[in-house]
């Protein structure tokens, strides 16, 4: 009787041991998932301020710790801020490669974040494709115009410029909505905003002269007068290159468009791969503005 009391002891401690072994492991996984989410956070701000290098190596510690836990959403969401870094640095082979991981995790685990990724990696090959030089044997033709990108799908159907030129004033209009101090001018007339453009260069408030001289260029752009547009827009890219982000990538975004309707686009693949870069840095938002634009473009 003893001896069965003794051996039924020794497998209760057995079964103890192992549950509490169990427990061990599952917190050991809490932690590595932890740790997972602070070298995430330290990566995006670190990301936020332009130092790719450290952000890179946080989000790769953070893709081990994510393994160790067996996270497997998490691995794909460090292997897309990591494809983010190299994208950042206009480093595009192995900003797919990573994207190419994420989307692998994604689709094992049917990750809702599998349809955003799809959308920036359609954006991503646009911008691929955009700092690519034409090559010396191309038609000079086909270097006139802006390189096909959608990952999926067939190239969209020619339609009228009057229409492509409507949509693109749509979303131009959305786009410097997103500058700072355009609600306090918008709706106002031409007279006004000239003078007040001169009021704010005599001053030196430079933020309001770049905002007047890129809702200038709007209206100017609506209304047909496309050679005054562009010399607005560069007047506020001139203003807003080096002091707001979202000021240089919106300007520079409509010298390009511009450009494009003008036929001056020479350069066409330089000023919108480096306007999707800037914005690409500030907002979300307008970089998905700007695609939709340059996707309408290719319509022409």
């Amino acid at each position: 009787m003893i001896i069965l009391v003794v051996l039924g002891l020794l497998d209760s401690f057995r079964r103890g041991r192992k549950n509490n072994l169990e427990n061990y492991k599952k917190e050991l996984d809490e932690c590595h998932e932890y740790e997972a989410e602070v070298l995430i956070e330290m990566g995006i701000i670190y990301l936020e301020e332009g130092e790719m290098e450290k952000a890179r190596e946080k989000f790769m510690d953070a893709l081990e710790n994510y393994k160790k836990a067996g996270d497997v959403e998490g691995e794909g969401y460090a292997h897309e801020l990591i494809g983010d870094c190299y994208l950042s640095e206009r480093n595009t082979e192995p900003a797919f490669e990573e994207y190419e991981n994420a989307l692998e995790c994604y689709k094992k685990v049917k990750s809702s974040f599998e349809e955003d990724l799809l959308e920036k990696m359609k954006e991503a090959k646009m911008i691929k494709e955009a700092i690519q030089e034409p090559s010396e044997t191309e038609d000079k033709k086909e270097t006139t115009k802006i390189q096909e990108v959608p990952i999926q799908g067939e190239k969209p159907a020619k339609v009228s410029k009057e229409a492509v030129i409507k949509k693109i004033d749509h979303l131009i209009l959305e786009i410097i909505g997103l500058v700072d101090k355009y609600s306090s001018y918008k709706d106002l007339s031409i007279e006004y905003l000239e003078n007040a453009s001169k009021s704010s260069k005599l001053i030196g408030d430079w933020e309001s002269e770049g905002v007047l001289h890129l809702i200038l260029g709007e209206i100017l752009f609506r209304k047909g007068e496309y050679e005054q547009a562009l010399e607005h827009s560069k007047e506020a890219y001139n203003i807003f290159n080096s002091k707001d982000k979202m000021g240089e990538g919106i300007s520079l975004l409509l010298v390009g468009i511009t450009s494009f309707i003008l036929d001056r686009d020479a350069n066409i693949y330089k000023i919108f791969n480096e306007a999707m870069t800037i914005l690409g840095e500030t907002s979300n938002k307008a970089r998905r503005i700007a695609y939709d634009i340059i996707e309408t473009l290719e319509t022409l």
